[in-house]
């Protein structure tokens, strides 16, 4: 079986990923080297489908999984190839977006990464700039592009992270998997587009196709039998 496991950023990838480590071992394949974000729309799209109609060359190992930040084209005549499961996790948008607007700078302080890397941090971007920018608009449904949920075999839910863990532990894996913590992060602090109704819906609206995506992994996630 291959797994497909596709990680967008703040989504509880890393706990995740360390999940997928203690079950696969060495078995779990890191594909971080893209960046997908670092282009345009259309040259992400096309790069994904170049890789995705070459993919079917790959010799992998019965058992093997692929983590990491890729669109799932990427992958696409391999997964028609093989027998592959198909693994993502959604986060209601407005507080991934905002979670991921700080991600930004906190790891270019981190890493000290020199200029040119992030407009955002090199422009000192506003949270506002940043959440009704065009190229961070829908940012989930981006990651997804070309690829319905319904040809998933798990999306995840971060906010029923510790259940959605225990269930595609059950359901897939057949054993339980440990819930890793990431590191524990600084109390909130207020922020008008999470704690205003008036100004999150604005932000809703600019992302309404995330918004029903959201709303369709929530469906489905309750369509999903229980043991």
């Amino acid at each position: 079986m291959l797994w497909l496991m596709v990680h967008i950023p703040k989504t509880a990838g890393t706990s995740f990923r360390k999940a997928m480590r203690d079950h696969f071992g060495a078995a779990l394949q890191l594909d971080y080297d893209d960046r997908p974000f670092g282009t345009t729309p259309l040259r992400r799209l096309l790069s994904a489908w170049w890789h995705g109609r070459r993919s079917g060359r790959l010799v992998l190992p019965d058992e093997h999984g692929i983590f990491g930040h890729f669109l799932p084209l990427k992958y696409a005549a391999l997964s028609r190839a093989r027998p592959t499961r198909l693994i993502t996790w959604l986060r209601e948008p407005v507080a991934r977006a905002v979670s991921n607007y700080h991600f930004i700078f906190e790891r270019h302080r981190r890493k000290e990464l020199p200029p040119g890397r992030s407009r955002v941090v090199d422009e000192q971007w506003s949270l506002e700039r940043f959440l009704f920018s065009r190229k961070y608009r829908d940012y989930q449904s981006q990651w997804l592009v070309g690829v319905p949920l319904r040809r998933f075999d798990f999306v995840g839910i971060v906010e029923h992270y510790a259940d959605d863990l225990a269930e595609f532990g059950a359901r897939f894996l057949g054993r339980p998997l440990a819930v890793h913590d990431e590191k524990r992060a600084a109390p909130r602090a207020p922020c008008e587009f999470l704690d205003d109704p008036a100004a999150r819906r604005r932000v809703e609206r600019f992302h309404a196709r995330d918004m029903a995506l959201y709303r369709e992994a929530l469906a489905l996630r309750e369509a999903r039998p229980r043991a």
